[in-house]
C-alpha cells in the first residue's frame, strides 16, 4: 500500500496508517509501541511480532518498510513466513 505523504520524519502519524494497514489486510491492530516508532524513523522499517497482537495470527511477523520513490516518501506493507 502506498501512502505518499508519510516519512520516517513523520513516524508519530503512524497509528491511523497502522489502522488503516491492519483493515486492509483484514488483521488484528498490533500494539505500536516506542520500539516501533524508533525503529521506523532510524531504520524505515519495523517489525510487528505475535506478542504485539491481541488476537491470534496466522503468520509469524509484520514488517512494514518505509519505501522513498521518486523524491516523495511512501510506505509498503509485507508479510513474512
Amino acid at each position: 500500500m502506498d501512502f505518499p505523504d508519510i516519512s520516517k520524519a513523520s513516524v508519530e502519524d503512524w497509528n491511523p496508517i497502522l489502522g488503516a494497514l491492519c483493515h486492509a489486510l483484514d488483521l488484528g491492530r498490533p500494539v505500536l509501541l516506542k520500539k516501533h516508532r524508533n525503529d521506523l524513523a532510524h531504520f524505515s522499517h519495523t517489525a510487528f511480532t505475535e506478542a504485539d497482537f491481541m488476537e491470534p495470527i496466522a503468520f509469524d511477523k509484520l514488517t512494514i518498510e518505509i519505501f522513498p520513490e521518486k523524491g516523495d516518501q511512501s510506505s509498503q506493507v509485507q508479510r513474512g513466513r
